[in-house]
């Protein structure tokens, strides 16, 4: 398989995962890039494309929001 069709750059991320785009930049440069799920090229983040939503409730780093259910 071709490498480059398992990463999205931050405008894909935005309509899959159905969030802004200055928020994806945050999730990035705050915690994905610790994580190796994001990496910035020059001037463009770079995504793996096949991990969850990370604002979403059943992703392993929102056990706070998983808490209060």
């Amino acid at each position: 398989m071709n490498p480059l069709k398992q990463i999205m750059d931050i405008k894909e991320a935005s309509e899959k995962w159905g969030l802004k785009p200055s928020y994806i930049k945050d999730l990035c440069r705050l915690r994905l890039e610790q994580e190796g799920k994001a990496i910035k090229m020059g001037n463009t983040w770079v995504l793996v494309k096949n991990q969850p939503n990370p604002s979403q409730p059943d992703h392993p780093k929102n056990w706070r929001a998983q808490k209060l259910n």
